[in-house]
C-alpha cells in the first residue's frame, strides 16, 4: 500500500518501503560505526549510503542510547550546523532528516535546507511543533517512557501495545490542531520498554499502524532486543538485524531507519518480490 509524507512543499509518495541512513556526528553513539565526525567522514559515509540506495540521511548530534546525558545546547547547534554544511557541498538528491528535540536545533537546520525533523519526544516542546507547522517540515515523532538517563531501568506497562497506540492517537489530534497532517510514527523500540514489549510492539505494529493511520518508521538497528537476544555485541548485530527487519516490514514497517543500508535495501527487495507474488 502506498504511503506519503509530505516535507515543505513537496508531496512525497512512496509505494514500497524505504530505507534511512543513520549519520552521528558525535563520538557517542552506542555503535561505532554509525559515527562520522570529520568533513570527509561525513561526505564519504553520506555518499555511500546514498550510493546504496537510502532514501533518508539521518544526522544526529546528541545520544540518546539509554543512559546518557544531553549535551550543551550550542553544541548540538554547531554538530548539526557542520554536518549540514558539509553536506551541501554534495548534490545528493537525498532527503536530510536531523534527529533532535530542541528548538534551536530545528531552525538552524530548516535554515540550512533540511527535510525532516526526527523528535524522540513527539513534540513535548510545543513551540518546536509550531514551528514545523509553520515551515512545513516533514516530521517523524516517536513513542518513549521516561528520559534516556533512566529510561531502561524500570519500564512499566498494564498493556503496551494499547498504551503506545493511545499516545500516538492523542499526538495524531494534537498535530492535526497545530497544522501538521502529514508525519510519521514511531513505536521507539528500546526508548522505556523491556526486550518483551519490544517484540510484543514488532509483532502487533500492524495494529497499532491502522489505529494510528500513519507511515511506521521503524528503528531496531543493532539494538539492545536484538544483541542481548542473541548474547553478542552491536557490532555482531548486523545479522539479526536483518532478521528483524523482515519481520517489521512484514508487521507493515514502511521506512528502516539503519546503519547498514546495503543489507536494508536487500530486505526490502526481498519483501517486495514477495509481496508481488502473493
Amino acid at each position: 500500500m502506498e504511503f506519503q509524507l509530505k516535507s515543505r512543499q513537496k508531496l512525497l509518495h512512496f509505494n514500497k518501503p524505504q530505507v534511512m541512513g543513520i549519520i552521528n556526528v558525535n563520538a557517542s553513539s552506542f555503535f561505532e560505526g554509525s559515527q562520522a565526525q570529520t568533513e570527509e567522514e561525513v561526505r564519504k559515509k553520506a555518499d555511500q549510503m546514498k550510493e546504496e540506495g537510502a532514501t533518508f540521511l539521518d544526522l544526529g548530534a546528541m545520544s540518546t542510547q539509554p543512559g546518557s546525558k544531553e549535551i550543551p545546547l550550542q553544541d548540538e547547534v554547531k554538530q548539526i550546523e557542520f554536518a549540514l554544511k558539509c553536506l551541501k557541498k554534495d548534490n545528493l538528491k537525498v532527503l536530510l532528516s536531523v534527529d533532535t528535540y530542541r528548538l534551536e536545533v530545528a531552525q538552524k537546520a530548516a535554515e540550512l535546507g533540511v527535510d525532516f525533523i526526527n523528535d524522540i519526544s513527539a513534540g513535548e516542546d510545543e513551540r518546536l511543533l509550531e514551528f514545523i507547522a509553520n515551515e512545513e517540515l516533514g516530521y517523524i515523532a516517536m513513542h518513549k517512557q521516561g528520559v534516556p538517563e533512566t529510561m531502561q531501568q524500570n519500564p512499566i506497562y498494564d498493556d503496551v501495545t494499547k498504551e503506545v497506540a493511545e499516545f500516538l492517537i492523542k499526538k495524531n489530534a494534537q498535530f492535526q490542531k497545530l497544522g501538521i497532517h502529514s508525519w510519521c510514527a514511531d513505536l521507539g523500540f528500546g526508548f522505556g520498554k523491556t526486550l518483551e514489549h519490544n517484540f510484543h510492539l514488532l509483532m502487533e505494529m500492524k495494529e497499532i499502524k491502522n489505529l494510528v493511520n500513519k507511515p511506521m518508521l521503524v528503528g531496531v538497528s543493532r539494538k539492545g532486543m536484538i544483541y542481548r537476544t542473541l548474547g553478542v555485541t552491536a557490532k555482531e548485530a548486523l545479522n539479526g538485524t536483518t532478521a528483524i527487519h523482515m519481520a517489521a516490514l512484514m508487521n507493515g514497517g514502511d521506512i528502516l531507519r539503519v546503519h547498514d543500508v546495503k543489507e536494508a535495501i536487500e530486505v526490502v527487495s526481498l519483501f517486495t518480490a514477495m509481496k508481488g507474488n502473493e
